[in-house]
């Protein structure tokens, strides 16, 4: 059984609810694998996410009167790996997070336990918020200058490029140059990936999985890309002024506003090719938001 077998098996088992099947099939993937008894256990469930190499199968486990959140990655992965770096390296020092409890490794599987937060106040602070303060903070913190020009495409960036470029063929030439442009001039800083609401429980963040050093700016341009229900440029301008005030013009203010629009562009047109239904956009928009990013490249 492949792993992707694996997690539709853990799904069932989770929708429902047959918990001791459910560690039974842990097991006999990876019979090395570590994992607390059915009593232990307040809670099986299975959320939407699109890690391909962690389970979408969770428990909620009480361990001496406290309560953890367990999930299992696979073992080397690289969801993993970020993971653990995040621990190793960052852990508190850009942004309040949850506290990692345990880490258990199998041959194949790896058991990790995390701080578990009540999601009943996940909506107190603002995604867009928190980016804009991550990316200062972690501007601030990172060693800019080792990781300058080593930009490691993360795999839904990579797919939401070329997403863009196969059904907007035009567009291709000037968005790699424009890429290429922001990463060569702009820092590479430490960047969570993937801030939204569902990421913020009572204003600490989860799920680091992919993280990793991108060009400043990214982590803004992903989150706004799911906050855009106007339609307009307000709200990506807003934040653009809020950094750059902020940044105290140690980074050109019209670099920062390129690199903003343009992952705003890469993760809207993700969504309006993907999933349009959903999220609103429309192929006029993504046309608006690619022109508005030409326009600025234009005045560098």
């Amino acid at each position: 059984m492949n792993f992707e077998e694996f997690k539709k098996l853990t799904n069932f088992l989770s929708y429902n609810n047959l918990l001791k099947a459910y560690l039974v099939s842990l097991k006999l993937y990876d019979n090395t694998i570590f994992v607390y008894n059915s009593n232990n256990t307040e809670k099986l469930q299975c959320i939407f996410s699109l890690g391909d190499s962690s389970l979408t199968s969770y428990r909620i486990l009480k361990l001496s009167n406290k309560l953890y959140f367990e999930k299992i990655y696979l073992t080397n992965s690289e969801d993993l790996n970020k993971m653990e770096y995040y621990y190793s390296n960052y852990f508190n020092k850009i942004y309040s997070s949850v506290e990692l409890h345990e880490i258990h490794k199998g041959k194949k599987l790896t058991v990790v336990l995390y701080e578990y937060q009540s999601s009943n106040n996940i909506n107190l602070v603002s995604p867009l918020n928190v980016s804009v303060e991550f990316t200062l903070k972690s501007f601030l913190v990172t060693n800019t200058s080792f990781f300058k020009n080593i930009f490691e495409k993360e795999r839904l960036y990579y797919e939401s490029f070329l997403i863009l470029i196969n059904k907007y063929t035009n567009y291709k030439d000037k968005l790699f140059e424009i890429e290429s442009i922001l990463t060569k001039k702009l820092p590479l800083i430490y960047t969570h990936g993937d801030i939204f609401h569902k990421n913020i429980i009572e204003n600490k963040l989860i799920d680091f999985d992919r993280a990793g050093y991108y060009p400043f700016g990214y982590d803004i341009g992903r989150t706004l890309s799911s906050e855009l229900d106007n339609l307009d440029f307000k709200k990506i301008d807003d934040a653009i002024n809020s950094v750059v005030a902020r940044i105290n013009q140690q980074l050109p203010s019209k670099l920062i506003e390129l690199s903003i629009y343009y992952f705003t562009l890469i993760f809207v047109s993700r969504k309006q090719i993907l999933f349009p239904k959903e999220f609103g956009y429309t192929k006029d928009y993504v046309e608006k938001l690619y022109n508005k990013l030409v326009f600025l490249y234009s005045k560098l």
